[in-house]
């Protein structure tokens, strides 16, 4: 293979491993919906078309000077989109941030790496066969991602590839000797680097007080960072917190050991938690007696919340199989649950995240609860977050119908130690009202205010529910909790 076909296949290979490596570290800063992943895309797409519109024009110094420039943005890009936002935020410049980095972006993350097509071509039939090796080096990078060992030794291939992108398009000993020990340095301090730009990160942006990385890793579904400051831990997933030193008690009482006490249980009682996180409200619930198993899609969320969240949920004493009272099963909620005979548990708990992703937001439609109601014994109980503080909000409202179309019986609480509005489901309640608020005030020491299925019914009427044909909750959650992607999107 000669040297320019060479450049084109590793062109190929850089641009796909910076379209998965930037919509994960944008995702990661910025907030991560599909709406900000589509915009990386984006970015990333409108590169070509800059590169193409460009490459008979470039002379070869500015095709040179691009080409450092486009090696130093993309050494940066696993950590400097985080410090640069955060710097941003600094200066009352965020809502500049994101437009910055897809105009930035757009220049310099793709555009080079494919300005050498046109450039290259002598023909219709040898621009065939030079795009047909860029599409090949594409497929490489795929598969090059599907046996990485990990987020750090993808980082180092990709700077190794800038590299040899260099060495071929200039064949300057200078250039590529420079540019290798850069890429070296970049990949031995890579994980220093990350840390100190996350750790800025989440002082800034988060509010946390002297915080310290405890752990990071990169599963294949999000960033998964825990983090610890002078009030205790937190775990946060894509950047966005999933469990705060405050309201980790408060989340877990009212989504799992509150209902888990309504429910009258005995030693055989079962209880299925979808979503790990601290595996926290798990816990809660072994505790109570329950036989408890959890299922959640991310073994990387799971094994960190037994890891550092283990003396909090009182779980690392069991490991998978030592126990009947907990198992943890990893697998796709929406699968494991039609594997659940009917009428088999006595609680199920929905411990997810909002439904920021589609993958997370099917668990809030209607026909996902319809097979958790299947599963439900009589008396039993569903809990589940509405993700907002009031029913007046559009996403709680939407989730509540939907609940209230798949349930006989629904009831919400909402206390002030923790904000947030929980639904407990059934097709009967096993509890009053005047039971749910005795229960619930011999912890609660706030206000907090609950609403019988009558008045829960007639606070959602006329809303429609959540559904897969209605997923515009992924946008409306994302512009309404985020004050600066609502100012833009």
């Amino acid at each position: 293979m000669n040297r320019d076909r060479l450049l084109l296949l590793t062109c190929g290979a850089i641009l796909m491993l910076t379209q998965y490596i930037c919509v994960r570290e944008i995702g990661s800063t910025f907030f991560s919906t599909e709406i900000v992943t589509l915009l990386s895309v984006i970015m990333i797409l409108i590169g070509p078309s800059i590169a193409y519109s460009m490459s008979e024009r470039v002379s070869q110094r500015g095709l040179l000077l691009w080409a450092a420039l486009s090696f130093v943005a993309l050494m940066l890009v696993p950590f400097g989109i985080r410090m640069a936002v955060t710097m941003m935020k600094i200066w009352h410049l965020e809502l500049l941030a994101m437009v910055a980095v897809l105009i930035f972006g757009s220049l310099f993350f793709s555009a080079f790496f494919a300005v050498f097509l046109p450039r290259l071509a002598s023909g219709e039939e040898n621009f065939r066969l030079l795009y047909s090796l860029e599409l090949l080096g594409s497929v490489l990078a795929l598969l090059l991602l599907t046996v990485i060992g990990s987020w750090q030794n993808l980082v180092t291939a990709f700077y190794l590839l800038l590299v040899l992108c260099l060495h071929l398009a200039f064949g300057k000993k200078l250039l590529t000797g420079t540019a290798l020990i850069l890429a070296l340095v970049g990949a031995y301090y890579y994980p220093s680097l990350d840390a100190a730009a996350a750790t800025r990160y989440y002082q800034v942006y988060w509010d946390k007080e002297n915080p310290r990385i405890l752990e990071t890793h990169y599963s294949p579904y999000q960033r998964v960072d825990v983090v610890e400051d002078d009030r205790g831990k937190a775990l946060y997933l894509d950047g966005v917190p999933y469990y705060e030193w405050g309201d980790l008690h408060w989340f877990n009482y009212y989504i799992a050991e509150l209902p888990g006490r309504l429910v009258s249980h005995d030693s055989k009682a079962r209880a299925l938690v979808v979503g790990s996180g601290t595996l926290s409200s798990s816990g809660y619930l072994v505790r109570q007696g329950y036989q408890v198993t959890t299922v959640d899609i991310d073994r990387v969320v799971a094994d960190l919340g037994l890891k550092y969240f283990g003396e909090l949920n009182q779980l690392n004493q069991f490991k998978h199989g030592d126990s009947k009272k907990f198992e943890l099963v990893i697998d796709d909620a929406r699968r494991y649950i039609r594997s659940v005979p009917d009428r088999s548990c006595d609680l199920i708990v929905l411990d997810i995240p909002a439904p920021y992703h589609i993958q997370t937001a099917l668990l809030y439609v209607p026909s996902f609860l319809k097979e958790l109601k299947r599963c439900l014994k009589p008396g039993g109980i569903v809990s589940i977050n509405t993700c907002s503080y009031q029913l007046d909000d559009r996403i709680a409202a939407s989730i509540a119908r939907g609940a209230t179309e798949v349930f006989e019986d629904v009831s919400s609480i909402q206390g002030d130690s923790l904000g947030l509005t929980i639904l407990y489901c059934s097709d009967r309640l096993p509890f009053s009202m005047r039971s749910l608020r005795s229960e619930a005030s011999k912890s609660e020491k706030d206000r907090f205010s609950i609403m019988d299925n009558q008045a829960l019914r007639f606070a959602v009427r006329g809303v429609k529910a959540h559904t897969e044909e209605n997923l515009c909750a992924l946008l409306l959650l994302s512009r309404y909790e985020f004050p600066e992607l609502k100012k833009w999107l």
